[in-house]
């Protein structure tokens, strides 16, 4: 029987604990390295797409409002979900009562992601989504049972306090001080950090699906998730007379339009099958190295300043570390 160890414990990981055969977890919610591989693939692939993506809202949050975007980019995104999707095959539609409100929930959300990185600079506001680690560390606690240890918490802690610091650097010379003293970057802020921990719900009760016994399969399911929140979207676009700003967008930025949403649709089917391999609190958090890849094209693209910020996005990386550290097992017969 193989084995792992997680902490000082020796624990069997064939057959079905808690997931399904083969999905590289034990009942303790640890990743075993022998499976680092395709996990490792999937999320380096999300953490690139996550990164494009904000840079890509930033160019067409330009043109239009946070409404018309989020239409925009999950329309496209629930389009590019379409291929993976086998509705003909499911024969259980219970995961609705999950995907739904996920999806309502997502709407909400991602109208005030949209608006943060359409009103502030994005190599500034970015960072701040990384606070979702904290959120997404207690109501895994919480609602999923994941347990909360030192390295957990202090993964978190450096995260949020990278996050905070990036809003207290010191200006630089001829350039207006952050938060404050700058409405507009503060609002941005307090926006993120809305959508911070509504996204660290919705990815509870993706989570749920994920460890259904009975769970809808990640296309479908995210095709679900994403056609509610357009589908919201678009009734507002109706609904508030948007829908010349709407039609404005897609003619004045329609590449970065389709591939924002194409991101958007590729990164959470990422997501979703990263679930299926490792808890919440561990696949959520990682993403954050997201960051970096933000504030490279950031500078190189919009060319907006870096600077200090490079200091909170290291410690919003180290914590992020730290919190994988606490989730990744070693099997024995790999450790040397």
């Amino acid at each position: 029987m193989a084995t792992v160890c997680h902490g000082a414990r020796a624990v069997p990981v064939d057959g079905r604990i808690g997931e399904a055969p083969g999905s590289g977890m034990d009942q303790f919610g640890a990743v075993e390295v022998a499976d680092l591989a395709p996990v490792a693939a999937v999320l380096i692939s999300r953490i690139l797409l996550i990164g494009v993506e904000r840079v890509l809202l930033r160019r067409i949050g330009s043109v239009g409002g946070p409404t018309e975007c989020a239409a925009v980019f999950f329309g496209v995104g629930a389009l590019v979900l379409l291929p993976f999707a086998h509705l003909g095959q499911i024969q259980d539609w219970d995961f609705l009562r999950l995907a739904v409100p996920s999806g309502l929930i997502y709407a909400v959300a991602y109208w005030f992601y949209v608006s943060a990185l359409s009103g502030g600079e994005v190599a500034a506001v970015a960072p701040l989504s990384a606070a979702n680690a904290a959120f997404v560390v207690l109501l895994a606690f919480l609602m999923h049972g994941e347990p909360i240890s030192p390295t957990k918490v202090g993964g978190a802690g450096l995260i949020a306090a990278g996050a905070a610091f990036l809003q207290r650097r010191a200006p630089a010379a001829g350039v207006p001080a952050p938060s404050i003293r700058r409405p507009r970057l503060a609002a941005a802020s307090w926006q993120m950090l809305a959508y911070a921990g509504l996204s660290a719900l919705t990815r509870m009760l993706d989570k749920a699906n994920a460890s259904a016994a009975r769970s809808a399969p990640a296309g479908t399911y995210g095709l679900v998730v994403f056609s509610v929140v357009a589908a919201a979207e678009f009734t507002l676009v109706l609904v508030t007379g948007r829908l010349p700003r709407f039609l404005t967008l897609l003619g004045r930025q329609p590449i970065a339009a389709l591939a924002a949403g194409t991101c958007n649709g590729i990164s959470f089917l990422l997501l979703l099958v990263a679930l299926t391999l490792m808890p919440v609190s561990v696949a959520e958090p990682i993403t954050s190295l997201s960051l970096l890849v933000t504030a490279a094209l950031a500078w190189l693209w919009l060319r907006e300043p870096v600077g200090a910020r490079w200091l909170p996005t290291v410690a919003i990386i180290v914590g992020t570390w730290l919190l994988v550290a606490d989730g990744v097992v070693v099997a024995p017969a790999l450790a040397g």
